[in-house]
């Protein structure tokens, strides 16, 4: 297992057994219990920012970045009432079970960066998103029918990660979000799970969405 894993192990499984305690003790023992096992603490906080919701979203959290806040436990802001989001909690599974296969994580999140220079987007084993750059969405509509597709989703998704991923699609087609590469790896687990249900309406809104970028 690679050091970053490691730590993401050690964090994951630490705040797991203590999903529900908000207090910001828990982050405090959390550090210390982790110096004490070796990893250093401007790493531990570098894991901390990668789970983020800004990034991979394995952690209910936001990074704070304040100047002159040497502290690092002073820049983790809980969004909710658990430490551990869905994706955090089957990511956790994936390495305290590695017998299983790879982490979805890895395997297949979509990344924009990805994309061919015939505007196709490879989704880990999937087909491209969209063969013909003129997509010609009905935004409204398409994004209608993407959130009923709630109803066909596996019970082992968060149904509120397809909302999540409608607005954003929304505000980056309408402008008001910047496209930028990587922008939906936060959905990378959700997407994994759900793909085959949601593609047929998803792909076309995603190529619209990045359409600034990468045609």
């Amino acid at each position: 297992m690679r050091p970053s894993d490691k730590r993401r192990l050690f964090i994951l499984q630490y705040l797991s057994e203590r999903n529900h305690d908000s207090h910001k003790s828990v982050l405090i023992n959390l550090f210390s219990e982790g110096q004490k096992l070796g990893y250093a603490s401007e790493k531990l906080e570098e894991s901390f920012e990668s789970m983020d919701n800004h990034h991979d979203y394995l952690l209910n959290i936001e990074m704070m970045s304040v100047i002159g806040m040497p502290n690092p436990i002073e820049r983790v802001v809980l969004l909710g009432h658990s430490w551990l989001t869905q994706d955090g909690e089957d990511y956790l599974y994936e390495l305290q079970n590695p017998e299983e296969g790879g982490s979805t994580l890895q395997m297949s999140t979509f990344n924009i960066e990805n994309l061919n220079n015939n505007g196709q987007a490879a989704f880990g084993d999937h087909a491209s998103l969209s063969d013909n750059h003129s997509t010609n969405v009905d935004i409204d509509n398409s994004i209608h029918q993407l959130i009923e597709l709630k109803s066909e989703l596996p019970n082992s998704v968060d149904p509120q990660r397809l909302d999540e991923l409608a607005k954003l699609l929304k505000q980056m087609i309408a402008g008001q979000v910047k496209p930028e590469p990587g922008a939906l790896k936060k959905f990378g687990n959700f997407l994994d799970k759900t793909w085959k249900i949601i593609s047929p309406v998803a792909a076309p809104l995603i190529v619209e969405a990045f359409k600034p970028i990468i045609f």
